[in-house]
Protein backbone atom coordinates (compact mmCIF):
# COMPACT_ATOMS: atom_id res chain seq x y z
CA UNK A 1 0.00 0.00 0.00
CA UNK A 2 2.68 2.20 0.84
CA UNK A 3 4.79 1.71 -2.33
CA UNK A 4 1.22 2.95 -4.19
CA UNK A 5 1.13 6.08 -2.49
CA UNK A 6 4.69 7.15 -2.54
CA UNK A 7 4.47 6.14 -6.68
CA UNK A 8 1.38 8.23 -6.57
CA UNK A 9 3.15 11.37 -4.88
CA UNK A 10 5.95 10.95 -7.74
CA UNK A 11 3.75 11.15 -10.70
CA UNK A 12 0.92 13.98 -9.06
CA UNK A 13 4.49 15.88 -7.84
CA UNK A 14 6.23 15.32 -11.68
CA UNK A 15 2.69 16.50 -13.09
CA UNK A 16 2.83 19.50 -11.26
CA UNK A 17 6.34 20.33 -11.78
CA UNK A 18 5.47 19.50 -15.71
CA UNK A 19 2.41 22.14 -15.33
CA UNK A 20 4.86 24.71 -13.79
CA UNK A 21 7.43 24.41 -16.36
CA UNK A 22 5.03 25.03 -19.05
CA UNK A 23 3.27 27.84 -17.51
CA UNK A 24 6.47 29.83 -16.99
CA UNK A 25 7.54 28.68 -20.94
CA UNK A 26 4.64 30.31 -22.49
CA UNK A 27 4.37 33.00 -19.88
CA UNK A 28 8.75 33.83 -20.97
CA UNK A 29 7.70 32.81 -25.00
CA UNK A 30 6.76 36.62 -25.60
CA UNK A 31 9.57 37.92 -23.71
CA UNK A 32 11.78 35.67 -25.77
CA UNK A 33 9.73 36.41 -29.24
CA UNK A 34 10.75 40.39 -27.92
CA UNK A 35 14.54 39.87 -27.37
CA UNK A 36 15.10 37.91 -30.77
CA UNK A 37 12.67 39.66 -33.46
CA UNK A 38 13.03 43.26 -31.43
CA UNK A 39 16.16 43.83 -29.69
CA UNK A 40 18.63 41.33 -31.10
CA UNK A 41 17.81 41.11 -35.09
CA UNK A 42 15.49 44.36 -36.18
CA UNK A 43 17.97 45.41 -38.36
CA UNK A 44 17.97 42.63 -40.21
CA UNK A 45 14.07 41.68 -40.27
CA UNK A 46 14.49 42.53 -44.12
CA UNK A 47 17.37 40.69 -44.79
CA UNK A 48 15.90 37.76 -47.34
CA UNK A 49 17.95 35.20 -46.00
CA UNK A 50 16.73 36.30 -42.46
CA UNK A 51 13.70 36.49 -43.65
CA UNK A 52 13.39 33.46 -45.41
CA UNK A 53 14.71 31.53 -41.99
CA UNK A 54 13.07 33.23 -38.97
CA UNK A 55 9.90 35.60 -41.36
CA UNK A 56 7.34 33.16 -40.59
CA UNK A 57 6.48 34.71 -37.27
CA UNK A 58 6.24 38.08 -38.60
CA UNK A 59 4.80 37.38 -41.95
CA UNK A 60 2.34 40.16 -42.94
CA UNK A 61 3.27 42.83 -40.28
CA UNK A 62 4.98 46.09 -40.78
CA UNK A 63 9.31 45.27 -40.10
CA UNK A 64 10.02 48.29 -40.46
CA UNK A 65 8.27 49.50 -36.81
CA UNK A 66 8.88 48.09 -33.16
CA UNK A 67 4.96 48.75 -32.91
CA UNK A 68 4.00 46.16 -35.25
CA UNK A 69 6.25 43.01 -34.23
CA UNK A 70 4.07 43.20 -31.19
CA UNK A 71 1.02 41.96 -32.62
CA UNK A 72 1.93 39.04 -31.91
CA UNK A 73 3.14 39.23 -28.11
CA UNK A 74 -0.63 40.61 -27.93
CA UNK A 75 -2.03 37.15 -29.51
CA UNK A 76 -0.04 35.24 -27.23
CA UNK A 77 -0.60 36.95 -23.84
CA UNK A 78 -4.22 37.01 -25.05
CA UNK A 79 -4.45 33.83 -25.38
CA UNK A 80 -2.59 33.00 -21.68
CA UNK A 81 -5.56 35.28 -20.53
CA UNK A 82 -8.34 33.63 -21.27
CA UNK A 83 -6.89 30.34 -20.15
CA UNK A 84 -6.19 31.54 -16.84
CA UNK A 85 -9.32 33.56 -16.60
CA UNK A 86 -11.26 29.86 -17.55
CA UNK A 87 -8.84 28.41 -14.67
CA UNK A 88 -9.35 30.23 -12.07
CA UNK A 89 -12.19 31.70 -12.60
CA UNK A 90 -14.79 29.02 -13.65
CA UNK A 91 -17.83 29.91 -11.14
CA UNK A 92 -17.65 33.21 -12.55
CA UNK A 93 -19.00 33.34 -15.97
CA UNK A 94 -19.38 37.05 -16.28
CA UNK A 95 -15.97 38.11 -14.92
CA UNK A 96 -14.44 35.92 -17.60
CA UNK A 97 -16.64 37.50 -20.08
CA UNK A 98 -15.96 41.11 -18.62
CA UNK A 99 -12.14 40.45 -18.74
CA UNK A 100 -12.55 39.58 -22.57
CA UNK A 101 -14.21 42.01 -23.33
CA UNK A 102 -11.59 44.82 -21.91
CA UNK A 103 -8.48 42.64 -23.83
CA UNK A 104 -10.34 42.42 -27.01
CA UNK A 105 -11.17 46.35 -26.54
CA UNK A 106 -7.84 46.92 -25.73
CA UNK A 107 -6.60 44.55 -28.39
CA UNK A 108 -8.75 46.63 -30.90
CA UNK A 109 -7.39 49.97 -29.65
CA UNK A 110 -3.72 48.28 -30.59
CA UNK A 111 -5.27 47.48 -34.61
CA UNK A 112 -6.62 51.44 -34.62
CA UNK A 113 -3.97 53.23 -33.81
CA UNK A 114 -0.34 51.26 -34.80
CA UNK A 115 -2.23 49.70 -38.43
CA UNK A 116 0.35 46.70 -37.70
CA UNK A 117 -0.31 45.25 -41.03
CA UNK A 118 1.09 45.97 -44.63
CA UNK A 119 -1.89 44.67 -45.90
CA UNK A 120 -5.09 46.77 -45.52
CA UNK A 121 -7.71 44.41 -46.49
CA UNK A 122 -5.68 42.32 -43.67
CA UNK A 123 -6.03 45.00 -41.16
CA UNK A 124 -9.63 45.38 -42.06
CA UNK A 125 -10.05 41.77 -41.12
CA UNK A 126 -8.44 41.86 -37.94
CA UNK A 127 -10.50 44.86 -36.85
CA UNK A 128 -13.63 43.45 -38.07
CA UNK A 129 -12.79 40.63 -36.07
CA UNK A 130 -11.88 42.19 -32.68
CA UNK A 131 -15.55 44.76 -33.68
CA UNK A 132 -17.65 41.25 -33.76
CA UNK A 133 -15.99 39.40 -31.02
CA UNK A 134 -16.65 42.80 -28.85
CA UNK A 135 -20.62 42.38 -29.79
CA UNK A 136 -21.08 38.80 -29.65
CA UNK A 137 -18.99 39.34 -25.62
CA UNK A 138 -21.31 42.28 -24.96
CA UNK A 139 -24.58 39.80 -26.13
CA UNK A 140 -22.83 36.81 -23.76
CA UNK A 141 -22.15 39.58 -21.06
CA UNK A 142 -26.27 40.40 -20.89
CA UNK A 143 -27.54 37.06 -20.91
CA UNK A 144 -24.24 35.87 -17.97
CA UNK A 145 -25.71 35.61 -14.18
CA UNK A 146 -24.23 38.28 -12.36
CA UNK A 147 -24.10 38.10 -8.76
CA UNK A 148 -26.61 39.59 -6.49
CA UNK A 149 -24.13 41.24 -3.84
CA UNK A 150 -20.42 41.43 -3.05
CA UNK A 151 -20.33 38.12 -1.05
CA UNK A 152 -21.72 36.70 -4.06
CA UNK A 153 -18.92 37.99 -5.97
CA UNK A 154 -16.35 37.02 -3.22
CA UNK A 155 -16.97 33.79 -2.75
CA UNK A 156 -16.92 32.87 -7.05
CA UNK A 157 -13.71 34.64 -7.03
CA UNK A 158 -12.26 32.56 -4.07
Amino acid sequence: MEKMFISTSIIEFTDYLMTVLLAVILVAMPFGIILFYGLLNFNKLDNPTFKQTYGSIYEGLKSTEYSSLAFNIVFVLRRILLAVTCLYLENSIWLQVQISLYVTLLTASYLLHFMPFEAASQQRLEVFNEITTILLLATTYTLAELPRNYEDVENEII
